[in-house]
């Protein structure tokens, strides 16, 4: 008995280590589980995000960790750690350009922050794209509005990517729009904005610090009044049974992906009324987990199996004006495609490892 107990606890020991640490973050003002929170390793790979729980499984050659999460300050843990507390930010209100509000088109734009990574064939593919978007919201019936100007439009972007294998290699490049890094990128699913307002529940309303409302399977929305902000977080795979989604047009087009992760979250400034909207808006952070099987998407990447991709993004709003239907139909008549890009003041810092890329791609550009 005595050699089976010995066996049993030395299989446990192996198979703990095998499956890595397991890190709790939570907030070192109550000590409450951070779900959400992306982990970056320091190779800049997107390891996942913490659940539930505030846990996330991660190995000793992952140090140090890039911690980031909707509502507090960015960390770097530079040690193995059971667990780990994160401050909570406040965010003064940003320059945004406003103008009134009586014109029925609203633009806005804003700058955006895309971190993506993916393991190949062994190869780590590492992706940080920057944006300056661009959204046109009004009434889906106002005559001469296009409903898909709702969607992101790209004004600016620079892309920077790397290849990395267990060889050594380790390339960096700018890629293009068409380059197999690209298509790491899911900034059409990500780049959302708040385009309607958002009700307070019965709950907040009653001075409750938090509210979950249930979908069909899971959580849906999770409300916050947390320090000076107003947090809404959004599961949009809460009403799928298995909490997978399998987009029937990447279907169509080949393009066969299974998402299992893709949580939209908006921080606003607190106020006393009950909604919330571009007025209050902060910023969006998004996260999303895939698993690519599609044939079209396993030549791009030539592979003959599937493989895994997570995102992050996160977004700040920089200015909202309001048009006229003909100002609108001109601004996209003469969309400008180049504007500079404009960083607010709250833009979180670079992960260390994504730093090191951006120096390196723009050093190879100098040469």
């Amino acid at each position: 008995m005595k050699k089976v107990l010995s066996f049993l606890l030395a299989s446990l020991v192996l198979l703990t280590a095998s499956a890595g640490n397991v890190v709790t973050l939570v907030d070192d003002s109550d000590g409450s589980p951070v779900t959400g929170a992306a982990v970056v390793s320091s190779r800049g790979v997107i390891l996942g995000v913490t659940d539930a729980q505030g846990h996330i499984v991660v190995s000793e050659k992952d140090f140090p960790l890039s911690l980031r999460s909707l509502g507090y300050e960015p960390l770097t843990v530079e040690m193995p750690a059971d667990t780990v507390a994160m401050s909570p930010a406040t965010y003064a209100l940003g320059e945004v350009i406003v103008t009134p509000v009586d014109r029925p088109v609203t633009r806005v734009l804003t700058y955006a922050r895309e971190y993506c990574t993916g393991i190949v064939k062994g190869d780590t593919l590492q992706v940080f794209n920057e944006y300056m978007l661009e959204f046109f919201l009004a009434d889906e019936k106002l005559k001469g509005y296009d409903s898909y100007d709702a969607s992101s439009s790209i004004n600016r972007v620079r892309r920077y990517g790397r290849i990395a294998n267990e060889d050594g290699q380790d390339v960096v490049l700018r890629p293009d729009s068409h380059d197999a890094l690209s298509s790491l990128s899911f900034k059409g699913l990500l780049a959302r904005i708040p385009s309607f307002p958002v009700k307070v529940s019965g709950r907040i309303k009653e001075g409750a610090a938090c509210d979950t409302v249930a979908g069909k399977h899971f959580p849906k929305y999770v409300f916050r009044n947390f320090n000076d902000m107003f947090i809404v977080e959004h599961d949009q795979l809460a009403d799928k049974k298995k909490h997978v989604w399998s987009p029937m047009f990447f279907k169509m087009l080949g393009c066969t992906m299974e998402i299992s992760d893709y949580v939209e979250s908006h921080a606003f400034h607190r106020n006393d009324s009950s909604t919330y909207g571009l007025k209050d808006y902060i910023f969006t952070t998004s996260t999303l987990h895939v698993l690519v099987k599609g044939k079209w998407m396993k030549k791009i990447m030539d592979t003959d199996r599937p493989y895994e991709v997570d995102c992050y993004l996160e977004q700040y709003p920089v200015e909202i004006t309001h048009l006229t239907v003909d100002e609108y139909k001109e601004m996209k008549k003469n969309r400008i495609r180049h504007e500079p890009f404009r960083m607010p003041d709250i833009v979180q810092p670079l992960p260390a490892a994504v730093e090191r890329l951006v120096e390196r791609v723009e050093e190879e550009e100098r040469r």
